[in-house]
């Protein structure tokens, strides 16, 4: 059963596949209402999974940039990243964790993860690189 999930998420991933915006979209893109409450709109999302939200320590690495991503349709918005380290359900710091988020205006429309000094090709590595953040080693 598992395997034929699998199978059927990794043939849904080659179909849809990567979409590149066409030089009109390009010409005037629609990034939707920039996000002026970022901080706020983050925190309040990640408190949702955190069993002590108000321990959490955040780094934003800066503002968000305006950006397109083409993964699962194509979609405008703006990305920002950040360091976390938010305590676990023992009451230890967990440690840093580099975080991609994908905004429009208030709305969260994708995260991405990856530890600190981890993984070099981590998805949130290299979107953060891509937007122009410097995550550095």
């Amino acid at each position: 059963m598992l395997k034929k999930l699998l199978v059927a998420c990794a043939a849904s991933l080659l179909l849809t596949g990567c979409v590149k915006p066409t030089p009109e979209q390009l010409e005037n893109p629609d990034y939707g209402p920039y996000p002026f409450e970022y901080e706020r709109t983050i925190k309040a999302y990640m408190a949702r999974t955190q069993p002590d939200p108000d321990s959490t320590k955040y780094q934003f690495l800066g503002d968000p940039i305006p950006m397109w991503n083409g993964i699962f349709g194509l979609r405008f918005g703006y990305g920002i990243c950040l360091i976390m380290n938010a305590k676990n359900i023992y009451g230890g710091y967990s440690g840093q964790e580099l975080w991609f988020f994908m905004l429009r205006g208030d709305q969260v429309m994708e995260t991405n993860s990856a530890r600190v000094g981890g993984n070099p090709k981590a998805f949130a590595r290299l979107k953060c690189e891509k937007v122009g953040f410097n995550v550095g080693g």
